[in-house]
């Protein structure tokens, strides 16, 4: 162990006393003395596996983000073709660091309890195909039909009742005139269009896929 790494009784984050059942650790960034939930995220660093504080966690996640992004960034640049995701990605997928192709930020499990400042854990890819007998919304019998692909978290309140986020994350496909029974088309799998979400909360996620009319007025 660091000779700097503080040896106290308690932890520093939360005051909650040491014992038998609760183990000190020590953060590799400032050294503080903390319990196992003040410091619950473990990274990946320099192929050894590093505890650090949810405090100073924030920052060492969000500086090897960047710095992923970047060098895939500079690598898209030589060879877009492999390295940027096919069909369309949400703008903030490149700001968390997982709107390109590669290898994820290293993490194991995260807590904030500010939801602004989590990082990234992933990614979901949504491929729209088709859809069959949607209700008329003009008045000629057809609808202008599109889809939205919304995404949200949900954490627990302190009774542990399942609460849902405010904050969300959305992308639509283009609108399909004047049918009952749209196709997409795209560069999926199936030939459907591709829409690409990050994935914020490490306790679950809701998606949601809507059908809407395109309104030309």
């Amino acid at each position: 162990e660091s000779k700097n790494f503080n040896k106290t009784d308690y932890c520093e984050c939360c005051g909650f006393q040491f014992t038998l059942l609760t183990r000190r650790h020590h953060c590799r960034k400032c050294d503080r003395s903390c319990c196992g939930d003040c410091s619950s995220l473990i990274i990946v660093r320099g192929g050894e596996e590093r505890r650090f504080c949810n405090r100073c966690s924030v920052g060492v996640i969000r500086k090897q983000s960047k710095s992923l992004n970047r060098r895939l960034s500079g690598y898209a640049g030589h060879n877009i073709s492999t390295a940027v995701l096919p069909g369309k990605v949400h703008d903030d997928c490149f700001r968390y660091g997982v709107g390109v192709m590669g290898k994820l930020p290293h993490w194991k499990n995260y807590i904030a309890w500010d939801k602004t400042r989590r990082p990234a854990v992933g990614r979901i890819t949504c491929e729209v195909i088709e859809a069959m007998a949607l209700p008329h919304v003009d008045v000629s019998g057809k609808s202008d039909p599109y889809v939205v692909a919304t995404i949200t978290g949900y954490d627990r309140d302190m009774r542990f009742n399942v609460k849902e986020w405010s904050t969300m994350f959305s992308l639509s496909t283009g609108y399909c005139s004047g049918t009952l029974a749209p196709v997409w088309r795209g560069s999926g799998r199936k030939g459907g269009e591709l829409l690409t979400l990050p994935v914020i909360s490490t306790a679950g996620a809701v998606l949601r896929l809507e059908v809407m009319h395109f309104d030309h007025m």
